[in-house]
């Protein structure tokens, strides 16, 4: 687990510094997921939809704490708008 959130950080990384492979692998990561959700939106660009914020979110994405990531107990900071 440890290994996997290791992995999941230098991606998110690698994607906000614009490795367009991270944000692919971040993507294919997460495709159960979106498929979950999709299906309860219940809406035919659901799909697409979350996709897209997906990648969004990856670029605004900024940790609060570094260890926290680590231990599993990550706080998000999402914000609207620009960098």
């Amino acid at each position: 687990m440890k290994k996997e959130l290791s992995n999941l950080r230098v991606l998110i990384i690698n994607a906000q510094n614009g490795d367009q492979d991270s944000v692919v692998h971040l993507v294919h990561w997460f495709i159960p997921l979106v498929k979950k959700y999709s299906r309860r939106m219940g809406y035919e660009e659901a799909y697409a939809d979350l996709i897209v914020w997906m990648v969004n979110a990856v670029h605004k994405y900024r940790s609060v704490n570094d260890t926290d990531i680590i231990a599993g107990t990550a706080s998000f900071s999402y914000e609207n708008g620009q960098k």
